[in-house]
């Protein structure tokens, strides 16, 4: 029996697996919200960007992704993960009932 298959004797869930399961939530989440925020942000930017003649060669244009939407990204990600790591390391638990509505 390893140190990993112990249960908690405080009720808590192992700091190890409630982590895990918060990069398993938050990683996803993350690239989730850089995929739509990018692309809330890019087809309207692009579309007026089109319209000038120097739109695209404009830093915000070309720097959209790496300004915007990674950071958003990551800051909700990794307040998602957190919530989840907390949230499942005091006892949260996965409802188990396989009841139909």
């Amino acid at each position: 029996m390893t140190g990993a298959d112990v249960e908690p004797i405080s009720g808590r869930a192992p700091l190890r697996r409630s982590l895990l399961l918060g990069l398993a939530v938050g990683v996803p989440v993350a690239i989730a919200v850089v995929g739509v925020t990018y692309a809330i942000i890019a087809i309207p930017v692009y579309a007026l960007a089109q319209s000038d003649p120097h739109g695209l060669d404009r830093p915000f244009f070309r720097h959209a992704l790496t300004r915007v939407a990674l950071p958003l990204g990551v800051v909700i990600g990794l307040v998602i993960g957190s919530v989840v790591a907390v949230w499942y390391r005091r006892g949260g638990q996965l409802p188990t009932d396989r009841s139909p509505f």
